[in-house]
C-alpha cells in the first residue's frame, strides 16, 4: 500500500492538488476489523481543512469527457448513458490485472488503490454466486432490487457499446460479469454526492474522490468530517465539527443516517447503532385485508405516505412518522381519513396503537424463525429487539407517536 499511496500522491500533485505536509493532513492505514481507514498526520482543531481535491482529480462524468467525447451532446452532457454507467464502464476497461498497475492514463494511480475485490459483499454473493441469505423480507427485497439495478446498468452499457465502434475497439468482454460488478460496486459504495448538474436531484451528481474514499463510516454526522464543494467543483474535506483530534486518530465520514439493513445491502457492513425493523410487508397485508386495499394504496401514495414503514431503536424508540396515517387508514373511512390528513381532524392514536402492537408481534415471531451467522444473524436479532422495545413502550402507556 505504501508504494501505491506514494504514486497516488505524486499523481494528485501533478494534477493540481496541494500535497505538502501542511496541505494533506491524512494518510491511509489498516484499521482492525474495518480494513483501510484514514488517519491524521498531525493534531487538528475541530473543522480543520484536511485536504482539497481539485476538480481535475475527481472521477465523474465531466472529467471523463475527453476519453469518451462521442457519448456527450453539444452541451457537454451525457446521452443514452448515466454517470454511474459511464464510470462503471471506465473502471471495467482499466481495472488492474493481478499485481500490475492500471494502464489508464487519466486515473490509473487512483484506480490502483480501489478495492481489489468484492467477494465479501452481499450484492456480489447474490449476483455472481447466486447465494440468497435468509435475511429479513425488506432486506431481501432491497438486495434483489440492487442486483436488478446492476444488471440493468450493465445491459445498457453493452447496448451503448454496440452503437460505438470506438468502445468495441477497447475490448469489452461481455461475458465478464464479475469484472463489471467489481466496477459497479466501486461506484456505488465509494462515490459521494457532488452537484454537477443544474438539478440537485439529478442522478449524475456524483464523483469518486481519491483519498476521501479511504474514510470509514460513522453514524453521528458530527463525529464525521464535512465535505464542501466550491464553485470550481473542487472538494475540501474538513475534520469533525464536534471535536478536535490528535495525530494518528482515525477520520470518519458519515455516509448518511442509514439503518443496518441499508448499510448491509449497499456497503456490506453494519454498525452497533443502526437497529431497525422494516414492516412494509406486514402493513401492506393489513391494508389489503381491511378492505378497499387498492383505494387505500392510492390514497397513501398520493399523499406521500406509502411504504418505508419501520420501527426504530435510535434516536428514540418508536415507529416512523409515516406509519400513523397508514395504520389509521385501516379502520377509518377514506373520506374521514382525508379530512384528518389535511389537519382538520386528529388521527385516533389508540386505534393505531392496537395495530402497532400486532405488528410488533408479527416481527418478533418471524425473527424467531430467522437464522444466520454474522451480519445476517444480527439483522434478525435487531428486528426482534426493536419490536420488543416498541411493544414495551406501548404497554407502559407512553405515547410512541
Amino acid at each position: 500500500m505504501d508504494g501505491q499511496w506514494s504514486r497516488l500522491v505524486e499523481w494528485l500533485g501533478r494534477n493540481g492538488m496541494k500535497t505538502g505536509s501542511n496541505d494533506l493532513l491524512v494518510r491511509p492505514q489498516e484499521i482492525a476489523d474495518r480494513g483501510r481507514g484514514l488517519v491524521l498526520t498531525q493534531d487538528v482543531e475541530k473543522g480543520t481543512p484536511l485536504f482539497t481535491l481539485p476538480a481535475s482529480v475527481l472521477l465523474n462524468y465531466k472529467t471523463l469527457r475527453t476519453a469518451y467525447p462521442y457519448l456527450y451532446n453539444r452541451n457537454g452532457e451525457l446521452e443514452d448513458i448515466t454517470a454511474t454507467q459511464l464510470i462503471t464502464l471506465h473502471l471495467f476497461l482499466w481495472r488492474p490485472n493481478a499485481d500490475k498497475a492500471s494502464m489508464d492514463e487519466l486515473f490509473g494511480p487512483y484506480i490502483d488503490v480501489l478495492p481489489s475485490d468484492f467477494e465479501w459483499h452481499p450484492i456480489w454473493q447474490a449476483a455472481i454466486e447466486e447465494r440468497r441469505e435468509n435475511v429479513p423480507p425488506a432486506t431481501r427485497a432491497a438486495l434483489e432490487k440492487a442486483v436488478q439495478k446492476f444488471r440493468a446498468d450493465w445491459a445498457n452499457i453493452l447496448t451503448v457499446a454496440e452503437r460505438f465502434p470506438q468502445l468495441e475497439a477497447l475490448g469489452i468482454d461481455r461475458s465478464d460479469t464479475g469484472r463489471a460488478l467489481w466496477a459497479w460496486l466501486n461506484v456505488n459504495t465509494r462515490s459521494v454526492y457532488q452537484q454537477l448538474r443544474p438539478v440537485k436531484s439529478h442522478p449524475d451528481n456524483l464523483s469518486l474522490c481519491p483519498v476521501l474514499d479511504f474514510a470509514n463510516h460513522v453514524p453521528d454526522e458530527g463525529d464525521g468530517g464535512n465535505v464542501m464543494t466550491t464553485r470550481s467543483n473542487s472538494l475540501t474535506f474538513h475534520s469533525a465539527k464536534n471535536h478536535g483530534q490528535q495525530a494518528g486518530d482515525e477520520v470518519f465520514l458519515c455516509y448518511g443516517p442509514h439503518g443496518n439493513s441499508k448499510l448491509y445491502v449497499e456497503y456490506g457492513f453494519m454498525t452497533e447503532r443502526g437497529a431497525e425493523a422494516n414492516v412494509d410487508d406486514i402493513v401492506e397485508k393489513m391494508l389489503d385485508e381491511s378492505g378497499n386495499g387498492q383505494v387505500k394504496r392510492r390514497l397513501l401514495k398520493r399523499h406521500g405516505y406509502w411504504g418505508d414503514w419501520a420501527l426504530y431503536e435510535w434516536p428514540e424508540i418508536g415507529p416512523s412518522y409515516r406509519l400513523l396515517p397508514a395504520l389509521c387508514l385501516i379502520s377509518m373511512g377514506e373520506a374521514e381519513w382525508e379530512i384528518a390528513i389535511s389537519g382538520n381532524r386528529s388521527f385516533k392514536e389508540a386505534e393505531a396503537d392496537a395495530y402497532l402492537a400486532q405488528i410488533c408481534g408479527h416481527v418478533i415471531a418471524r425473527a424467531e424463525g430467522g437464522v444466520g451467522a454474522g451480519n445476517v444473524g444480527q439483522l434478525w436479532e435487531e428486528e426482534a429487539r426493536v419490536a420488543e422495545a416498541v411493544r414495551a413502550k406501548l404497554h407502559s402507556g407512553r405515547s410512541v407517536w
